[in-house]
């Protein structure tokens, strides 16, 4: 379907009469799109991708049930999306439970200063609105994906929250590392 589709849209591309670099975004855009159909007509359990903004930055990181990845990249510079791709791929097969959240680094300065993040593309995941992890575009892919799947393999209950009360207990008799004896 997506083949066709993309082979439909690339066709008429190429005959629009403009510039090389013109008909080069064109294309860009045009498997962009026929991408997009695809995940709307045959969507399965796959990540969702989203757009999303510093103003409702906050609202999405906290969306439960789901391990959100945070991607910060510049939206003009295709070498920052360069850097990402490989990863791109590899996120966007990962489960349903799974929120990709693209954030534009032009648009969003307030936020990337309010993150502290000086170097992008930068990747940040969360869970309920905690911060599990931040990595840079350097991370190996099959790191990072198998990183996801035990986020995802841990469920929300194992993940602890800001808000949680702290575990307070009497500790067991045999608290003591193998190896070590208490001093009397």
């Amino acid at each position: 379907m997506k083949f066709l589709i993309t082979i439909i849209l690339l066709t008429g591309a190429l005959f629009l009469p403009a510039s090389k670099g013109v008909r080069d975004n064109a294309i860009t855009m045009i498997t962009a799109i026929a991408s997009g159909v695809e995940r709307l007509v045959m969507r399965g359990d796959y990540a969702e991708i989203r757009l999303v903004d510093g103003d409702e930055f906050d609202e999405v990181i906290r969306e439960p049930g789901r391990v959100v990845i945070v991607v910060v990249q510049k939206e003009i510079s295709s070498s920052s999306r360069r850097k990402t791709l490989d990863l791109d791929h590899a996120m966007k097969e990962l489960p349903g439970k799974v929120l990709i959240a693209k954030v534009m680094a032009e648009r969003n300065t307030a936020l990337l200063t309010r993150l502290k993040i000086a170097q992008v593309p930068a990747i940040r995941v969360y869970r309920n609105g905690v911060l599990l992890e931040k990595f840079n575009t350097d991370v190996d892919k099959d790191r990072f994906i198998e990183f996801i799947e035990a986020r995802l393999a841990d469920g929300p209950e194992k993940v602890a929250t800001s808000d949680s009360a702290p575990d307070i207990r009497p500790m067991s008799d045999d608290w003591l590392p193998p190896g070590v004896e208490e001093k009397k």
